[in-house]
């Protein structure tokens, strides 16, 4: 996706002091909007590209852009800020230890020595999920806006997932969602969550590779399921041709009716910002 700034213009606003700042950092790029809380609508997006890994070139970068952008110079609300890594686990809450969430991620990951470890409570699957994020970005965060609450990717994906489900098809549900990378795929059964987790891709070869192995694994009909995806997906008639060479349902997000959109956001397909668009839902 091109870098882009796009602004609701000649809208009614309610003033700043009730704006809600979301925004998601991976290592491929930068991507904030602001949310009227009073109206519920979007005012604004911005997309700004990255290099691609998490160093302290990336951090300087992301510093000199909240610096040198009005967008982010209001005094919101409040902030919220999904931070896309791989390096994440569902714990159920029964198994779950506050004063030893360490332990849970470093089972079956390797962290960083300047990487912490937060976690976010998911309601609708009654577990925690443990991640880590790079320090150094977290504290440019907090001295820039103050309080900021921090989510790992899955937790709105899957949150939002399990919630627009109750009112869908009783067909098992396959939910994709790509930022640069980073793949995370989930399997809705009925109305509760019956996989996650997250791979490494390079292209669109890979996607399908990892969709059909999913497929194979929990023996779901390819027939059957379907599959909606969304992100910052390239190349998107390619990825939806090639899927449904092998999926017969196949479709990319589109947002519910919950918030309200303006000319800002009718700037840029519905899938590219949908997980932190539907953030605020988990707030």
């Amino acid at each position: 996706m091109n870098e882009f700034i796009h602004t609701e213009k000649n809208s009614e606003q309610t003033g700043n002091q009730n704006y809600h700042l979301a925004i998601q950092i991976s290592e491929k790029n930068f991507v904030a909007c602001i949310l009227d809380t009073v109206w519920n609508k979007y005012l604004a997006i911005a997309n700004f590209n990255l290099k691609g890994d998490y160093t302290a070139e990336t951090f300087a970068y992301i510093q000199e852009i909240i610096s040198e952008q009005q967008l982010f110079h209001f005094q919101f609300n409040s902030v919220s800020a999904i931070v896309v890594s791989r390096k994440n686990c569902l714990v159920p809450s029964q198994y779950f230890d506050v004063t030893n969430e360490a332990q849970h991620l470093l089972f079956n990951q390797h962290i960083p020595n300047d990487w912490i470890i937060h976690h976010n409570l998911m309601l609708k699957t009654s577990a925690y999920n443990v991640f880590a994020m790079p320090k150094t970005l977290v504290e440019i965060l907090h001295s820039t806006f103050g309080h900021v609450s921090f989510h790992h990717q899955a937790t709105s994906l899957i949150e939002n997932a399990l919630h627009l489900k109750r009112s869908k098809t009783e067909n098992n549900e396959m939910f994709v969602s790509i930022q640069g990378n980073c793949m995370d795929i989930g399997v809705i059964e009925s109305t509760k969550l019956l996989f996650y987790n997250n791979f490494e891709i390079q292209n669109n070869n890979d996607v399908l590779y990892f969709v059909l192995l999913v497929c194979s694994e929990l023996n779901l009909q390819t027939k059957q399921i379907e599959i909606e995806l969304e992100g910052d997906i390239e190349n998107k008639n390619e990825l939806e041709t090639l899927l449904r060479q092998y999926i017969a349902n196949v479709r990319m997000k589109h947002l519910d009716n919950y918030f309200q959109f303006g000319t800002a956001l009718n700037e840029i397909p519905q899938y590219f910002a949908a997980n932190l668009i539907n953030l605020y839902k988990c707030e």
